[in-house]
């Protein structure tokens, strides 16, 4: 009786095996998956953003699932793996951008932890009239003849589709603020260590501009009485508080360093790479060039709105919304982010 229990049981568990191994064979060895999009963004734009690795963490799925993943960049930036600090092995991913076929086709390889490699391509078809462009994303992925990853490409489309529907909904997001913004320059500054006197006060915005010119006025003085040597234009910083306030931050370059007194400070800049958007015009209108650099920052640097320097070429301190200025506004590129913010900006 026992012996019959025996071989039933080794019967059951063979016929399950060899019952496995024949669905296994019926299932698909090639997963796929197409999504795509319409972005109110120019092929030029989307593009871009496609082909520069640095933005990717504002927007590709798989980077996004954890926040705490550190990005690094190899093969002139071509290629980039992540990893988080909960990952249970070396890396999470590892992307590749692997070719482009005239400016309508971007392919890529793709790994993610231990699944078998994808690789896929972003196709890119401008609307008529080349104001919009249809991003078609495919990815597919190579089971083999692993029942696992069989069973996973047969279920592709369920399993990944909706993580990349939401990372073109991301990109379209990215890309069509990029659009707005990209035909305003943005330049690269690189600047020595630098000393700066500096006066800070907070003010109500109908005072703003009687503040500003007070603050230049006690700097200017401030220089000529301790014998100093101004070296650069005055530059000013606003902060918005609550019930229409303002912290302003104005301030002069200077040659050498100097002892801090009363209400004049010294802020010392380290030589680093700084960002810079031109203006000019009515000083009412300098604010869509922060939303520039705004939108850089939070695009390749994942950082909250950032602390602006306005630089007033020819020493010209607006007097009202209405003067006309031409203004360097710059924003200083954290150091972690230096090489990442560049390289991004030489492609745009």
């Amino acid at each position: 009786m026992a012996r019959k229990i025996i071989k039933f049981i080794i019967f059951f568990i063979c016929s399950l095996v060899i019952l496995f191994i024949l669905i296994t064979l019926i299932l698909p060895s090639t997963g796929k998956v197409v999504k795509e999009t319409y972005i109110q963004a120019s092929k030029k734009t989307v593009l871009g953003e496609l082909s520069t690795l640095e933005s990717y963490s504002a927007w590709y799925p798989w980077i996004q699932v954890d926040p705490t993943a550190k990005i690094s960049y190899k093969d002139n930036r071509q290629q980039m793996s992540w990893v988080g600090k909960t990952s249970p092995g070396p890396v999470d991913g590892i992307y590749r951008l692997t070719g482009l076929d005239s400016d309508s086709t971007l392919h890529f390889e793709f790994t993610y932890r231990d699944t078998p490699p994808f690789t896929g391509a972003y196709i890119l078809r401008s609307s008529s009239d080349t104001s919009g462009t249809t991003v078609v994303w495919y990815l597919k992925m190579r089971a083999g003849f692993t029942p696992w990853w069989r069973f996973y490409a047969a279920m592709m489309n369920k399993l990944t589709g909706p993580l990349m529907d939401a990372g073109l909904n991301n990109l379209k997001i990215i890309c069509e603020k990029a659009e707005v913004y990209s035909h305003i320059p943005v330049r690269r500054i690189e600047i020595n260590k630098t000393y700066v006197a500096t006066v800070m006060d907070t003010v109500l915005q109908s005072q703003l501009y009687l503040s500003l010119n007070r603050s230049f006025d006690s700097i200017r003085s401030f220089i000529s009485d301790h014998h100093l040597i101004a070296k650069g234009e005055p530059m000013a910083q606003f902060h918005e508080l609550n019930n229409h306030t303002f912290t302003i931050n104005a301030g002069i370059p200077v040659k050498e360093k100097f002892i801090p007194e009363d209400n004049i400070q010294l802020q010392i800049f380290p030589a680093e790479a700084l960002l810079s958007a031109d203006y000019s015009g009515n000083y009412g209108g300098v604010q869509h060039t922060y939303l520039v650099l705004s939108h850089l920052a939070t695009h390749y640097g994942k950082s909250a709105s950032p602390a602006v320097w306005e630089i007033y070429e020819d020493g010209r301190i607006p007097q009202s919304d209405t003067s006309y200025c031409h203004i360097h506004v710059c924003y200083a590129i954290p150091s972690r982010q230096k090489i990442a913010w560049l390289r991004s900006l030489t492609k745009r």
